[in-house]
Formats: C-alpha cells, structure tokens, sequence
C-alpha cells in the first residue's frame, strides 16, 4: 500500500495519439515516434505529465505500450491502457461519435489488442452494444469517456438524434449507471452542457413531459435558453417554479459528471495542451485514482491553465480526538479517501458525530448531545497545517 505522504494532485493527460492511430487513420496527423521519445515530449513548464494514456484511433498496440512501461520504470510516472473507439449509429459509415475507454492494469494487453483489433478490421463498424460486449470479455473494469463537443462528440444531435429507440434506451440507461462517467471536453462544452446535455436525460421524464406538456420545440427552446442565461447571470434573471424545478434536476445530474479537457494531442505536433488537469491519488494505484475521480469530480478534479503543481490544502482535517469515559482516543484522516469500517457498535456513527462538534460545539448531531451516557469530552482537532481545531472551530465543512 501507498504511504499517505504519497497521495497528491497529479498532473494527468489521458488523450494523446501516437504513430498507430495511422492503422486505421491513415491521414491522422501522426508521426513514428521512439517510445522514450514520445514520452520525453510530455512535459509542461518543464513538469513532467505524471499520468497519461495513449488513446490511439481504433487500435491498441501491446508493443508499444510495453515499450513506454520499459521506459518509465524509474521514472515518476504511469501510463493507463486505452484507446478512443469510434461508436457506429449504423453500417453505412456515416454516422458515428468517439469514446475514449480506459481498462484497468490487470487487462491482458495482448488480448487487449486483439479484441479491439477484430472490431475494427475489415472495415468493421460496431455499435455500442456489440463494443461493450466485446470489452466485457476482457473481466476487467474499463471508464468510457465520450467526445463532449467536437465533430464526433457525443453532444452533436444530428448523432443522437440518429439512434433508434432501442438504441436511445440503452444509451440512456448506460449513462444512467454510469458507464459514461466522465466528458473529454472542449472550453465551449460547458455551455452547450447547460443548454442540452442534462435538460436531454430530464426530457426522457415523465416530470419533464408533464411541466412541458402541449409546448411546442420552439417554447421548448426558449426555457432552456433561460435557464442557460439564469446559470450564466443567476442576479439578473428570474426563473418560474417549473424552470426551477428543471434547474434543480439539471444542477443534481450534471453533478454525477466529471469534465476533463484533455489535450488530444496527435505527435507530429508539439506537445503544448491549453489546460492541465490533475487527479487526486498516487501513481502506484492511478488507474483507481483516475476512476475515483470520474466518480467523485468535485473533490477529485483541479484545472490550471497557467501552473504546473497543486498543493494539498492545509486546512483539512487531518486529526480528531476526544475523551470517552476519561479515556482518550485520536483517529487520524489521510487527505484523499477515507472509509470507516467495524462491525456495528464499534463507533463508527461515534466517530462521525465528533466531527460534527468540531463543526458545531452544539450541533444536536454532535457526540455530547447523542452519547451523553458515553461521557464525551475534550473534541478536539488539528488540520493538515498542523492548526488546532477547538469545538465549533472548523467552519469550513458548514456549506
């Protein structure tokens, strides 16, 4: 296992292309690149990426993934199996968008490559269905990471608009489970976000249908341009209870969503992405920090479009303690996650509620007020800083 000390915001690139996107691409703006050489390209204000994936166009390549593992052995970084699949509405060729998948370390390379290779060969064209079919065979755990807003994106409608109901079906209830976890995006994604991506999924809802029954697209339009304009300008505009109401659905979902802007960078060109993302974790488990932050983007999730490092901030919580029946007991917190696991009462809810008191002295959620009998004393705390924390003292989580 990790030491705690190794946990911090690494800087990650999980969309660059190298020489075998040509298999399939061939007029792909690729060059044959030596793999030390590839990789001594990824480097940002002289930082190197700590995290990245070679998502070539419809290929793995076993060889030169393992190339680039020989190269970065004693090098601070780690690289993720992957590969951006185009997803096939039909077999006239016309209509596809892009997925970028991630598979986990345990993936067998060789019948990695195989598999998406028999996809793809013979002018094959696979619909989502018969991609994650294939993939399942592989028994191992894979993100898939659409296109937000490109040529082939996922939020191009004429795509959408093109599956059948079937298909629709399924395409929203993989989402739903979250299969698509997580948006490789570009700056004006954002705003095409607001306006179709979540207020899309509401509309496959009865509560959507009844606030919106008898208008017409037109009408349609106009309430989700004003809640566009609301998110945009919130003082300025007001919304009515069913634009709230939509809001308040569109701002839960869109929550279950994490958003890269990754460079897509194809190697004839120099390497010079426009925004840096970093994840929360450490490089020996970063295919589990990668998912945990397509799970929880909030805290897992920092952008920088001019600085190259991240500092774990010190005023989290790293330390609580308190008195129980005269008797001191102090559990310490890593700054990434954290679970609490014991068989029920070995205090678990004990714990939590000592928290509460460092947050409010007194919270009727708070250990003095729910373990009376228990006679707690004495909450304290320390942050990351080394900062003692008083009861009450810890206003930070009161949000």
């Amino acid at each position: 296992m990790s030491n705690i000390k190794d946990l911090k915001w690494l800087l990650c690139d999980m969309h660059l292309h190298s020489y075998y996107s040509k298999k399939y691409k061939p007029n792909d703006d690729v060059i044959d690149m030596p793999a030390n050489e590839f990789v001594d390209s990824l480097q940002v204000k002289g930082k190197s990426v700590e995290v990245f994936s070679i998502t070539d166009h419809n290929y793995f390549s076993k060889k030169y993934y393992d190339e680039i593992d020989s190269y970065i052995t004693d090098k601070d970084m780690k690289i993720i199996n992957g590969a951006e699949l185009d997803v096939y509405i039909d077999q006239s060729g016309l209509d596809f968008f892009q997925v970028c998948i991630y598979f986990s370390n345990d993936v067998d390379r060789q019948q990695l490559e195989t598999t998406i290779d028999d996809l793809y060969k013979n002018n094959g064209k696979p619909d989502l269905p018969k991609i994650l079919t294939e993939l399942y065979k592989l028994k191992c755990k894979f993100i898939v990471v659409p296109h937000g807003n490109k040529e082939r994106g996922l939020l191009n409608h004429r795509f959408l608009n093109s599956l059948s109901e079937q298909d629709k079906h399924d395409f929203y209830k993989y989402a739903m489970y979250k299969i698509y976890n997580a948006f490789d995006v570009t700056n004006v994604f954002f705003e095409k976000n607001e306006r179709f991506w979540a207020a899309d999924f509401y509309q496959s809802t009865k509560a959507y249908e009844k606030i919106l029954n008898g208008l017409s697209e037109e009408e349609k339009e106009e309430i989700n341009l004003h809640i566009t304009q609301f998110l945009k300008d919130s003082k300025s505009i007001i919304l009515t209870e069913e634009e709230k109401t939509i809001l308040r659905h569109i701002k839960k979902y869109g929550g279950y969503f994490a958003y890269f802007s990754f460079s897509d960078w194809h190697n004839k060109n120099p390497y010079n992405p426009t925004t840096n993302n970093f994840i929360f974790g450490c490089l020996e488990y970063a295919f589990e920090a990668f998912e945990l932050a397509t799970l929880d983007p909030t805290s897992r999730i920092e952008y920088s479009n001019d600085e190259n490092h991240i500092d774990i901030p010190n005023n989290i919580i790293s330390e609580v303690s308190f008195d129980i029946d005269g008797e001191n007991r102090t559990i310490s917190f890593s700054p990434g996650l954290n679970a609490i696991v014991g068989k029920r009462g070995t205090g678990k809810s004990l714990l939590l509620s000592a928290v509460n008191n460092l947050i409010d002295q007194n919270s009727e959620n708070g250990a003095l007020k729910i373990y009376k009998d228990l006679k707690i004393s004495n909450v304290k705390g320390k942050n990351r800083g080394g900062i003692d924390i008083s009861m009450g003292g810890y206003r930070l989580l009161q949000f």
